[in-house]
């Protein structure tokens, strides 16, 4: 190649060696700035899930502590219930008296009951609701296993139906003990079916608590899960953020020497100057 070619590639080897240059010096800049956003933006992220998941830690245990409540009051109907049928059973003198009872405190009892219940199935949809949008969100390619066979709205609801007939019952025995004095067996042994009911919505509610108690482990894994991340992240990103680097270094060095070679090739002596 004569001097002439040599000058004008060893200016266009210069030219594109400046550019690459000034691209690369902008790309290691954005590689790092890219990092601190990114690293800002899971903070962010990270921080919204964790006051979320808080708060719904929180509801579970207000929906719990109804649960409890709920419980305490249908063991304490029960029990009253298989009272009254042994005391119908064994003294007729206090016949009235528990008709009484039957046809105004229990039905105000079961009424108490469904109040509690209704309050729970609300927290309980809302509870539901963050843990399905939860279960959208990925982090790091995780994200909340939620798909419960029958919701904790749905089986509060099912208990809420189960008790719905109760105060009509509770009155109905109470109108049987009035108007029907010799029939006092067939009573006591309604009692006791009433009790039967109370039984399994008691033991419905265990089941709906194993449920909260699922969901706030599933709560704590996420919390676990999110803070794991978080504290990775970091190191992750500049792992990354160095890799770039270094390549973007050594191509650098590549774009230097083809600087040099086209100075050199730019500084080249005409044919004929040396003599």
């Amino acid at each position: 190649m004569n001097a002439g070619g040599k000058r004008i590639l060893g200016l266009v080897m210069v030219v594109v060696a400046v550019a690459s240059l000034l691209l690369s010096a902008a790309g290691l800049l954005g590689i790092w700035a890219a990092r601190s956003a990114a690293i800002d933006a899971a903070e962010s992220t990270a921080s919204v899930v964790s006051d979320t998941l808080a708060t719904t830690k929180s509801a579970l245990a207000v929906a719990g502590q109804e649960l409890t409540a709920a419980r305490s009051v249908l063991s304490d109907t029960k029990d009253t219930a298989l009272s009254v049928a042994k005391m119908i059973t064994g003294s007729q003198p206090a016949l009235l008296s528990v008709a009484d009872l039957l046809e105004k405190d229990a039905p105000q009892a079961m009424t108490n009951v469904q109040t509690t219940l209704k309050s729970a199935q609300s927290t309980a949809k809302i509870i539901e609701d963050v843990l399905t949008a939860l279960s959208n969100i990925k982090i790091l390619g995780f994200s909340l296993p939620y798909k419960p066979d029958v919701t904790l709205n749905a089986s509060l609801g099912n208990i809420m139906q189960s008790l719905d007939p109760l105060p009509g019952s509770f009155k109905q025995v109470g109108a049987q003990l009035r108007l029907v004095q010799k029939d006092l067996p067939a009573t006591a042994l309604s009692l006791t079916h009433m009790a039967g009911a109370l039984d399994q919505a008691q033991a419905r509610l265990v089941d709906a608590q194993k449920v909260l108690a699922e969901y706030t482990v599933e709560v704590d894994q996420v919390q676990v899960l999110v803070q794991s991340a978080l504290d990775s992240l970091p190191g992750a990103l500049t792992a990354m953020a160095l890799a770039a680097t270094f390549a973007l270094l050594w191509l650098v060095v590549v774009q230097i020497m083809v600087l040099v070679k086209g100075l050199e090739w730019m500084r080249a002596a005409p044919a004929g100057a040396a003599s």
